[in-house]
Formats: structure tokens, C-alpha cells, sequence
């Protein structure tokens, strides 16, 4: 967010210098030095600078810092992973399949009017917002931190209209307003993060039904990397609210890099993974020939297997699906396979992943071929209690009893045995 301009002095002053930034997100603009517009309000169009990053990054040598840390639930990051870095970011899975507290949801509010060329503003959006702010904090029991983002400033002031209006007779919203609630746009989420996020779409269709592809600062220049910031903000839940949906946007008429990358993630955020899938730029790592005889053989003992969990950057080889729910894994296989030889150091592959893992909620067991080999009927029984959905107990080894004899007999043993040994 630094313009090259204002950084030249200090880089002058400076006999060393390590820049530090996001290319893929929102450059510096003039968002926060603009006057008001006539009517009071700021306006959405401002001039965008070239940062310092993007003027060193052709010059300097550069390292990419790819574990991704933030993301709870690795759907929260797929889309940039695929669509900004290429699929070079490192995000690990949870040990839960789909489920309504996590990832990202797609909410369609299919009565609402974008108020073209008077508010700007989509009522009918905004107050969806509300509704859904208050169902995740009740839910919660104001556990988690819930936010919501709006992709222009006037939808931005539209929800906090409503809102400070629902608080005059709903206490949850009166409460979550105290609390230091937020309401972002894009221009001011940059740097945020919540346990939930609500992103208001705001543009769609006028009274009239017309769809206007003009999307504001993401139909701009650079405007994907707004779009960027907007959607990775989330910890464990995203829940797009919108209007439109990906048919609506004609790639046609919208030009833009920010309005067909729009698009995408509205495809995204309704269809889940077979939408990247469907982009050809993301393909699911396929199991290889051991771990498919290891899941085979699991599977012959009536475990339900699920292959190449994750679609982050990391996978673990086979999940072992809890029995009466589906959606829970209650173990997860690693195997010396691909993923295996292609981590960097010992020490991630040992100490690192495994940590993280086990952060998400994993219970681990590795499998290696050669003791596959040696003993393939012992290595696909897993305990009993993990099959179950119980991880295993875990046993201290006993010590062995103390010696009844004494220490010059137990010396003279030894020197037997010594002694023994040199005949």
C-alpha cells in the first residue's frame, strides 16, 4: 500500500532493505486522500499508484512465503490459490468434510434491486445480511467474530443504515454494534480478518431487470486484486450474499480481468470445488498404486476410505470416515508416496506437518510400503477405538521391576557376561 514515491527517501537512507508485500492484492490508490464528492458522499473512482513491491519485484531477487495460516477451512483459499498464485500456496485440510460452520456458502437473494444511478445501493441484500449476522452470532453464542464487507461504499453504507435501525429493537445487533462490529468496503477490509465473514455483492439487476456490467473498483484496473483481498478475509466461514449468480456476468460484455474473476468466484462460492475443476486449472491429485492396495484393504474390512483429502496444496493420503458420520474423519493415513518424497526438509515432513495437522483436528498414522510389504495384514488394522470415532488410548510403557539382588551380584552378572563374551 506504499507508493514507490514515498518509500525513495527512506530506501536511499537505507544500506540494506527487504521488502515485504502481497503483489496479488490491492495496490496503493488515492482512496484515502480524496475529498468528498458533491453530494457529500466519496466517490469510488481514484487513481491507482504503483507500489514499491511491484517496482523492486522485477530488480530484486524475490522468495515466496507459501504456508498459507490464516484458513481454517482450506475452501476458504482454493480459489485465490488457483485463480492469483498459481496453486503455489501450501494450505492444509481439516478433519471435516463439508459442514455448515465451516468454508464458503453461496446465498442468493433473488428478490433484490440494485438502485442504478440514484443510491447505488441493494436494500434487499443488505437487510439478507442482517438476518444472516444475526443467525451466526446466535449461533455462536458470540463465540466467534462475525464481519461484513461490502464490494462498494454505498452498499457499505446501506447495511450500516439498516443496522443501526435493527438495533433499536433487536438486542443482538445492538450488542454486536457495541461490541465493535464492523462493516467494511473494499478499499478498508485490507489487513482485517474474522472468524466469519458476510460479503455483500451489492451490484445486480435495477428495478427494471437490466444488468448493467459495471462493477466499480473490481471493474477498474487492477480490480481483481480487490476481489482478492475481499474473499480471503475469513477465518473458518465465508458466506457470499448476491443477486447474481455466475450466468448473469456475460464474459462477453464484461472485459475486465475483476469482473470475470468475479464471476468465477460467484461459480465458486455456489458450486463448491468442481467449479475449479471445471476452470481446467485445478485437478485433484489422484491416490498411486500403494495407497490404492492400502485403501483396498481397508476397505475389504468394511471401513469406509476417502483418497487425496485436500485440495490446498496438501493432501493426506486416505481418511478414515467416522462410522455414523460421513462428514467426520476420524483418521488420517499418510504413505511414502509422492507427496512424502517431495517434502523439502525432514524436519517438515517429521515434526512440521504432523503439527499442523494435528491442529486441524487430525488423528495420524503412517503407513510406510516396506512395512507394508513385510506385514500387510497388521498395517490396515487400524485400533479398534479409532474405528469407532475414539482416538486410541495411549499407554505409557512400564518400566521394568527394580532388582531384588544386589548391586555386586548384579556387578558380577555383568562381569560374567563380559568376561563370557571375551572367551
Amino acid at each position: 500500500m506504499v507508493p514507490t514515491a514515498d518509500m525513495a527517501v527512506a530506501l536511499s537512507l537505507a544500506p540494506q532493505a527487504i521488502i515485504v508485500g502481497d503483489s496479488k492484492q490491492m495496490p496503493p490508490t488515492s482512496f484515502f486522500s480524496r475529498d468528498l464528492g458533491e453530494n457529500g458522499a466519496l466517490e469510488e473512482d481514484e487513481v491507482t499508484f504503483e507500489s514499491i513491491l511491484d517496482e523492486a519485484a522485477p530488480a530484486l531477487p524475490s522468495t515466496m512465503l507459501q504456508a498459507h495460516y490464516r484458513s481454517r477451512d482450506e475452501t476458504l483459499i482454493a480459489f485465490s490459490n488457483v485463480h492469483f498464485y498459481d496453486g503455489r500456496l501450501v494450505a492444509y485440510p481439516d478433519a471435516w468434510g463439508s459442514r455448515p460452520e465451516s468454508g464458503v456458502r453461496f446465498e442468493y437473494v433473488a428478490d433484490a434491486a440494485y438502485g442504478r444511478g440514484a443510491t447505488r445501493a441493494n436494500p434487499a441484500e443488505a437487510a439478507r445480511c442482517l438476518a444472516l449476522l444475526r443467525q451466526e452470532l446466535e449461533a455462536s453464542g458470540f463465540k466467534r467474530q462475525v464481519s461484513i464487507t461490502a464490494m462498494s461504499i454505498a452498499q457499505q453504507q446501506e447495511i450500516l443504515r439498516q443496522a443501526e435501525e435493527a438495533a433499536l429493537a433487536d438486542p443482538v445487533i445492538r450488542r454486536w454494534l457495541d461490541e465493535g462490529g464492523t462493516v467494511r468496503n473494499l478499499e478498508t477490509v485490507q489487513g482485517d480478518e474474522s472468524d466469519v465473514m458476510i460479503l455483500s455483492v451489492g451490484y445486480g439487476r435495477d428495478a427494471d431487470g437490466r444488468l448493467i456490467m459495471n462493477f466499480g473498483p473490481i471493474g477498474q484496473e487492477k480490480g481483481e486484486r480487490r476481489l482478492n483481498v475481499a474473499i480471503t478475509r475469513a477465518r473458518w466461514k465465508t458466506i457470499v450474499v448476491s443477486s447474481l449468480r455466475a450466468a448473469d456476468i456475460d464474459p462477453a460484455r464484461a472485459t475486465s480481468t475483476g469482473a470475470l474473476r468475479l464471476r468465477d468466484y460467484l461459480d465458486y462460492a455456489e458450486r463448491g470445488l468442481p467449479a475449479l475443476q471445471a476452470s481446467g486449472r485445478f485437478t485433484p491429485r489422484q491416490p498411486g498404486p500403494f495407497e490404492q492396495a492400502l485403501r483396498a484393504a481397508l476397505e475389504a474390512r468394511g471401513l469406509r476410505v476417502v483418497p487425496a483429502v485436500g485440495a490446498g496444496g496438501y493432501t493426506v493420503d486416505l481418511a478414515l470416515a467416522h462410522p455414523g458420520d460421513p462428514e467426520r474423519y476420524v483418521l488420517g493415513i499418510e504413505c511414502d508416496g509422492p507427496g512424502y518424497r517431495a517434502v523439502p526438509a525432514c524436519r517438515d515432513r517429521e515434526v512440521g506437518n504432523p503439527a499442523v495437522l494435528r491442529r486441524m483436528g487430525w488423528n495420524l498414522h503412517r503407513v510406510l510400503a516396506a512395512a507394508w510389504y513385510r506385514d500387510p495384514r497388521n498395517r490396515a488394522r487400524p485400533h479398534p477405538r479409532t474405528v469407532r470415532g475414539r482416538p486410541p488410548r495411549l499407554t505409557r510403557p512400564t518400566r521394568p521391576a527394580p532388582s531384588t539382588r544386589s548391586p555386586a551380584a548384579r556387578a558380577g552378572c555383568c562381569t560374567r557376561s563380559k568376561a563370557s563374551a571375551a572367551s
